[in-house]
């Protein structure tokens, strides 16, 4: 991440082929970047990545999240979320996310979860 923002993703915990340098591996199924500074997701951060199921994002600094930061992850199964300092989840965050079951999100200073996130 640069400055805190994690733009675009070079590694993660399990895949089965590899890419060429520079590109994300697209069969990429669990991703962590737990505890490294970041504050904000791009819209673009994880649109190459949509076999994505599980994603770490714990004890960071993200504020706010966007339905657009996880748009293309429509596969998500587990997201953790805890640990960082949201205190918004704009409406319609997870509508897209079906298949959703776990979502972590303690630790954060979230006053309510608004039904039009889900």
């Amino acid at each position: 991440s640069e400055g805190g923002v994690l733009q675009r993703l070079g590694a993660c915990t399990d895949f089965q082929t590899s890419q060429p340098a520079g590109m994300p591996p697209l069969s990429c199924r669990r991703l962590g970047f737990p505890a490294r500074g970041i504050s904000r997701l791009t819209e673009s951060t994880f649109d190459q990545m949509p076999g994505l199921e599980a994603l770490d994002l714990s004890w960071n600094r993200l504020r706010v999240i966007s339905p657009l930061n996880f748009e293309h992850l429509t596969g998500l199964i587990e997201l953790d979320l805890s640990y960082n300092d949201i205190a918004t989840l704009e409406p319609g965050c997870f509508q897209q996310h079906s298949r959703l079951q776990k979502l972590w999100l303690q630790g954060n200073r979230l006053a309510s979860l608004p039904a039009a996130s889900f």
